[in-house]
């Protein structure tokens, strides 16, 4: 009378009694997690933290901390060329490749509002921006370079000619021989002296050129002429190696110091330069060889031999950085960035030089010299000495880069960078990004050593002193660079995404794995900005979020890595009222397996030789949601087990013998630092691709082969418990029935702890179900002694043919019959079935090619059938779904459709169309990735290569009472801002004198005089670009604060006064004025003034302080000077 065998349906329970009705079901999709593959240009906001990117498109993207992103595109689907950041205006300016600018407002809390975009009718080749003023310049393919002022969003009247071409005009008439190897005037780069805004460099293609703004000339010319013999860039196999020739300009970057140019060249060499002296270079080098512009007679004759060297590229970009690593005005060491003069057979990536400090000492008096001096010369010279070099790599052909400086927009954005991104070829001519800290090695930018007495050192005077040596000397630095991770928006090249899954856990695995695991030490240095979420557009649903199931998004990578990210709607619980500090998806690093790190072990050398580590791919990851063991399959056939471990992981010393040769333990082998998935074990069957593994949360892991080879292996040796290929009777059966399931290929395999028709008892069982439908039930069972032995069931239940989808389900109550903690205790206790009511009885549901069937107890009778209608296309995907304590089962097909039946009578309830965007047809090998829960992740390929996905949507089937998935964080990009450092005072060549000081100390406030001529500001560099009458425009009235609380009110105006205070505004008092009108309320106005109080207070002791250090720096100085000098008078000097 408790047998579900010869109920009727009406008899049976409904489990889908709560989504019949097509109200109950409603499309959504919830978020676009955007993949860019087509960078083009990146642009840097030191001051306000925050990263800009230009795609190939026309797209812009802001990235900053948490939450902090914007996206956006021009008005006409156009590639981005240039891209800089106005941090003195809070805008974005971007250049595309119909040359026409645009200006975008970085203000609004909205997007960003493109304020003018005119056009320019010839080529732009290069844009430059300056944080001291508010002009852009612009060089155009005639040679001349435009001004555009970003203020008044107008053309400045302000254009500087071809300075080349006049210069050689007056210079050709007189060398005659030159004409032959004259080059275009093309401007390549234009450079704003790094401590003069009057002085502007412009790197034409036949020289640099460097021009005062103010008097309109031209100051030096810096040409390269290479005399016959002399090898340059190409060496001494260059065809034109008997002529003179003037290789062409490429890039340029200025010292820190401004006294020394380095200028790229398109064969490869680089020539440094002094500003002072036009004549002849100090050097000229390629990264392995020197003074190359000098005839060499020696190695003439050996020009046939290296005919056969491959050719060079230019050099494509320099950049030279300095660091605050000196005391001395002049600077430390420096390092010079060097992309370019690279062969096809060199590795890809990026050189750098370090070099020593330029700090030369006084020279002695020369009367009548009107060139350099010698000493300044020789001195400039060993600073070009290389001390150390660095090399960063790429995974494929590097195409740019770009610093991103701690704190500093001055030197052109390379002051003192902290992190350096590369962006390189990839698959599919996209783009890859990758990002590296740069490291300083110790023995170039330490600071000086301390001078040690001439007596026997003095021992540590206590244990801290003893410890802080020991400490020092077991410091393991080696200064080489870290690779840094990006987000999730920057995950292209090598760590494109290729699939992804959606996993759902229950709470106590899901604390357990991402307690701690998004702490991440090497992220990108970008904290920008300030995102956080109005609760009154989440409305009362977002009290709903806490009800949902924890997800964690798992995603496979090319480079053959497998990351986490955190999916669940609670992190939006915890940052309902206060800046985000986790979004969705939310990166959780510590979970990163990199399968790569493992194979490379020299233990595994046999059966995975170096040389094949580069072809590796991974087919598919499989995880156990509760036990937490994550299985990577390779393509190959392979699989490596991980086992979570929060702590360092259970780890021998050597190697560990198993007692199956195919199972090869990996235990030895460390995971890296600071990471939770610890390698266990690989199993090397060595026979083909993996067809189905099935993982349990309960030790045990099933994996099919081509053939019908099934395995079952237990974790806890791990050891084999059953091999079809030795089962006796699979033998005896596969030599007498050669077409019997036996020998077909098992292609779903499904865990469950159930009963069955022939036996009621219920155990922890596999169904192993083949191509044909013809299902093994494998039981374990476990013996006194705690080991496991596996039966086959007698019976063989027939199922659809080509299956795609398995589960069973409690008939009572629809839960899963899981192998979990709670399915296995049931197996170990069968006492614990409440035989007496009737419970324990299952529904199997199996889907295949062309159907779904359910059936009672596995091997019982069949409850439920139906067949998928014709015009419903292939279905690629199943799931049975939970809502309300319902259960239906849906089918997603390749038409962008979801088939929803009911449990278990598998009637066709509803069709429901899915978004177009899914692109299931167009990349099937790209599959959809479904939870219990109804929702879903579909993907959109990269138009060039479909095996990338460009974008992952996460959607749902039950987009009801969910609203708060659909809020857009509110976004301040100007959050936290810092105001625009001085700009950078001229500073002598030799060192510092008392006139020196007192003039770079007052030139810091706007009033000093270097070398006889006063320090030009910003303010007049603008007015000298904009001309009389320039229209300011009057300053807008902010916009109203939306935090989420009135006592984020203050702080939020605060930071907004701060930010505005870098924008060069009439007065001070009128903008005081605009934010008091504009403010409502006695109290909003008594705030507003308080904190303006504050702030100008706060500015005057920051004043004073500046002041009083300048002070002290200059008697410092004085008091050294006065010594030196008392110095040279007692010794007769």
């Amino acid at each position: 009378m408790f047998s579900l065998k010869h109920q009727s349906n009406a008899d049976r329970a409904d489990l889908s009694a709560e989504l019949r009705e097509v109200q109950d079901w409603q499309v959504g999709d919830f978020l676009a997690i955007e993949h860019i593959l087509d960078v083009t240009t990146i642009a840097v906001d030191p001051l306000s933290k925050i990263l800009a990117i230009g795609t190939d498109e026309g797209g812009l993207h802001i990235l900053g901390g948490p939450g902090v992103e914007k996206h956006w595109a021009h008005p006409e689907p156009a590639r981005i060329k240039f891209l800089q950041f106005a941090v003195s205006l809070s805008k974005l300016v971007s250049i595309d490749e119909t040359d026409r600018l645009h200006v975008w407002d970085l203000s609004p809390r909205g997007q960003p509002k493109l304020q003018a975009s005119p056009k320019f009718s010839t080529s732009v080749t290069w844009l430059t921006v300056s944080p001291s003023h508010t002009h852009a310049l612009v060089a155009l393919a005639s040679g001349e370079v435009k001004t555009y002022d970003l203020l008044c969003l107008r053309m400045s009247q302000y254009t500087m000619p071809n300075m080349l071409s006049l210069y050689e005009k007056e210079t050709l008439r007189e060398a005659e021989h030159l004409i032959s190897i004259a080059e275009p005037a093309v401007p390549v780069e234009a450079v704003i002296h790094p401590r003069n805004l009057d002085l502007l460099f412009v790197a034409y293609t036949g020289g640099v050129i460097l021009s005062d703004l103010e008097q309109r000339s031209t100051i030096g010319a810096y040409r390269l002429i290479l005399p016959p013999g002399a090898p340059g860039g190409s060496g001494h196999s260059g065809p034109d190696l008997l002529k003179l020739r003037r290789p062409s300009v490429t890039a340029i970057a200025i010292h820190p110091s401004g006294h020394l140019i380095a200028a790229g060249h398109a064969d490869g060499c680089i020539s440094f330069w002094a500003v002072d002296d036009q004549d002849s270079p100090l050097a000229v080098r390629t990264l392995d060889a020197v003074d190359v512009h000098l005839p060499d007679m020696d190695h003439f004759d050996d020009a046939p031999a290296s005919s056969a060297t491959s050719e060079r590229e230019p050099i494509f970009k320099l950049a030279w950085s300095g660091f605050p690593n000196s005391s001395d005005p002049r600077g430390g060491a420096t390092a010079l960035f060097i992309l370019g003069r690279q062969t096809s057979q060199d590795a890809p990536g990026l050189y750098v030089l370090w070099l020593p400090a330029f700090n030369p000492p006084e020279p002695p008096a020369a009367p009548g010299l009107r060139t350099l001096h010698p000493v300044f010369r020789k001195a400039m010279q060993d600073s070009l000495a290389p001390l150390d070099a660095s090399f960063y790599p790429t995974s494929g052909v590097i195409q740019d880069f770009y610093l991103i400086p701690r704190d500093s927009p001055h030197f052109s954005g390379s002051w003192d960078p902290a992190a350096i991104l590369l962006i390189s070829e990839a698959e599919g001519k996209s783009r890859a990004v990758e990002a590296y800290s740069v490291s300083h090695p110790p023995a170039v930018l330490s600071s000086s050593p301390k001078p040690k007495s001439p007596g026997p050192q003095s021992p540590p005077k206590d244990l801290a002193d003893e410890l802080t040596s020991t400490l020092e000397s077991m410091n393991m630095d080696d200064g080489s660079p870290r690779r840094l991770t990006l987000p999730s928006l920057l995950w292209n090249g090598s760590a494109a995404v290729t699939s992804t899954t959606l996993r759902v856990l229950d709470r106590d695995p899901y604390e357990r794995l991402v307690d701690g695991a998004d702490v991440d030490n090497d992220r990108l240095p970008l904290q920008g900005g300030s995102a956080w979420i109005d609760e009154d557009s989440a409305g009362n649903d977002l009290k709903f979020a806490k009800y949902q199931p924890h997800r964690i998004l798992i995603s496979q990578h090319r480079d053959c890595t497998v990351q986490f990210q955190d999916v669940s709607a609670q992190l939006l619980l915890r940052t309902e009222s206060a800046p985000l500090h986790r979004v969705i998806p939310n990166p959780l690093p510590q979970l990163t397996i990199d399968p790569l790190f493992v194979l490379s072990d020299p233990s595994l050398s046999t059966l995975f030789p170096p040389g094949s580590l580069n072809q590796l791919k991974i087919s598919n990851v499989a995880f156990a949601t509760e036990s937490l063991e994550c299985y990577i399959i390779l393509r190959g056939g392979e699989i490596l087990v991980y086992r979570f471990d929060p702590g360092s992981g259970e780890m021998h010393g050597l190697p560990r013998q198993l007692e199956d040769e195919v199972l090869i333990s990996l235990q030895h082998i460390a995971a890296p630092l600071r990471q939770r998935f610890h390698p266990y074990f690989v199993l090397a069957a060595k026979k083909g691709p993996v067809v189905a593994c099935a993982p349990s949360d309960v030790g045990f892991f099933a994996v099919s082969f081509n053939g019908g080879l099934l395995m079952i292996v237990d974790l806890r040796g791990p050891r084999f418990i059953y091999r079809s290929d030795k089962d006796s009777s699979s033998r005896r059966k596969s030599a007498l029935f050669r077409h019997s399931q036996d020998v077909d290929t098992y292609t779903s395999l499904t865990w469950t702890v159930c009963r069955a028709e022939s036996d009621p008892t219920p155990r922890l069982r596999l169904l192993a179900i083949p191509t044909s439908g013809r299902t093994k039930v494998l039981s374990l069972n476990r013996s006194p002694s705690g080991s496991w032995s596996v039966d086959v069931l007698p019976s063989t239940p027939e199922v659809p043919a080509q299956p795609v989808f398995s589960a069973l389900l409690d008939a009572y109550t629809g839960a899963w019959f899981k192998a979990d903690r709670y399915g296995l205790s049931r197996a170990l206790d069968p006492r614990s079935e409440d035989l007496l009511a009737g419970k324990g009885h299952s529904y199997w549901i199996v889907a295949g090619a062309k159907g779904v069937r359910c059936t009672v107890d596995v091997d019982g009778e069949r409850v439920g059938k139906n067949d998928w209608p014709h015009k419903a296309g292939m279905v690629e995907r199943c799931e049975i779904v939970e809502r309300n304590g319902s259960q239906a089962f849906v089918a997603f097909t390749d038409r962008h459709e979801a088939l929803i039946y009911s449990l278990p009578a598998l009637e066709h309830l509803h069709t429901l169309q899915l978004p177009v965007q899914s692109n299931l047809q167009v990349a099937p090998f790209i599959p959809i990735s479904v939870d219990p829960s109804g929702d879903f992740l579909h993907h959109t390929p990269f138009p060039r290569a479909a095996s990338l996905i460009a974008r992952t949507t996460y959607s749902t089937l039950f987009d009801i009472r969910r609203a708060y998935y659909h809020i857009t964080p509110e976004v301040d990009l100007l959050a936290g801002k810092k105001p625009v450092p001085p700009q950078p005072q001229p500073v002598s060549m030799g060192p510092p004198s008392i006139k020196d000081v007192v003039g770079g100390w007052l030139g810091s406030w706007g009033a000093g005089a270097v070398g006889g001529k006063a320090v030009v500001t910003g303010d007049q560099i603008d007015a000298l670009l904009a001309g009389p009458n320039r229209p300011i425009p009057k300053p807008a009235s902010p916009p109203p604060a939306t935090l989420p609380k009135s006592s984020d009110r203050t702080s939020a105006t605060a930071s907004s006064r701060q930010t505005r205070g870098t924008s060069p505004s009439p007065t001070r008092a009128s903008e005081v004025s605009q934010e008091v009108s504009s403010t409502g309320g006695l109290y909003d106005r008594l705030t507003s003034a308080m904190s303006e109080r504050g702030q100008v207070l706060g500015d005057l002791e920051e004043q004073f302080k500046s002041l009083e250090q300048g002070s002290q720096s200059m008697v410092a100085q004085a008091k050294r000077l006065a010594g030196e000098q008392s110095a040279k008078s007692w010794f007769g000097l």
